[in-house]
């Protein structure tokens, strides 16, 4: 029997990188993908950290999703070689679609694919979202608006220039789901991208008090922001915390304690005025 091709996940993001055109005006890359693109910002300390892979390309999207140009982005994606697989829930409704490489019969969720979320609206349920026509098809979930906000645009050598969240808004993001993502056995992975982006940027933190009052002085982020202020406190109190030793198993560089310290900085930064 004739194996079934494999394709790499890095492949299959510069295809749809290549793929989009005027559309990336109006997605933004979230996810390890994003995480590996923060690189190219200015004060990025290259420290020769290895984040976890990952198989997943994740764009934000707003619903509905303007068109650009004269195409949808539905039809963007089928020509750049992918194909549409609907996720469906319980209750057999459309939670969301995922696009898979065109080349795989019988794709697994563990393939490397593509899926597109936008911010819930209203109480927390599974539902979906059609930013385009009805062949787009959205996840939907809680916080996404902070990585629609004011989003960073960074020019990679390879890529182009590409749509990323605000960093601030993208370490935030990442600890506040982590209840969900408990669930999902996926909150140690969220910590290790954070602290990533944290420590990497650690010379532009005072560049971020701007973004972090602006989430504060909002109602609904305002909250949020406030518990992942309490997340944080919980998860780096100690070297022994989860989260001090999530983070050091993903990165054997930095010892528990030395987690600790750094996320204690970097809380410092924005409370103290």
């Amino acid at each position: 029997m004739k194996k079934p091709p494999k394709v790499d996940a890095q492949a299959l993001f510069l295809r749809v990188m290549a793929g989009l055109g005027a559309y990336r005006d109006g997605v933004v890359l979230v996810g390890g993908f994003a995480r590996d693109l923060y690189r190219n910002m200015d004060g990025f300390a290259d420290l020769a950290l290895r984040p976890p892979a990952t198989n997943d390309i994740d764009f934000a999207v707003n619903d509905p999703l303007q068109i650009f140009g004269d195409r949808h982005l539905h039809d963007i994606l089928l020509q750049a070689g992918l194909q549409y697989r609907a996720q469906i829930g319980l209750d057999h409704r459309t939670l969301g679609g995922v696009y898979f490489p065109a080349e795989l019969t019988n794709p697994r969720p563990t393939d490397p694919h593509v899926e597109f979320v936008t911010p819930l609206r209203g109480p927390d349920r599974d539902r979906n979202a059609q930013p385009q026509r009805d062949d787009l098809f959205a996840f939907t979930l809680r916080f996404i608006d902070l990585l629609l906000d004011d989003p960073a645009s960074v020019a990679d050598p390879i890529l182009g220039r590409v749509r990323i969240p605000h960093p601030l808004a993208y370490v935030v993001q990442k600890t506040r789901i982590r209840t969900k993502r408990q669930e999902e056995r996926k909150a140690a992975k969220d910590q290790a991208d954070a602290f990533f982006v944290i420590v990497s940027l650690q010379s532009i933190w005072d560049d971020w008090r701007a973004r972090w009052d602006q989430i504060a002085q909002h109602q609904e982020q305002g909250a949020w922001l406030r518990e992942t202020q309490r997340l944080w406190t919980d998860i780096y109190r100690s070297p022994t915390s989860p989260g001090a030793r999530e983070v050091a198993s993903a990165y054997p560089e930095y010892s528990p304690d030395i987690v600790c310290r750094i996320m204690a900085e970097f809380q410092e930064t924005f409370l103290r005025r």
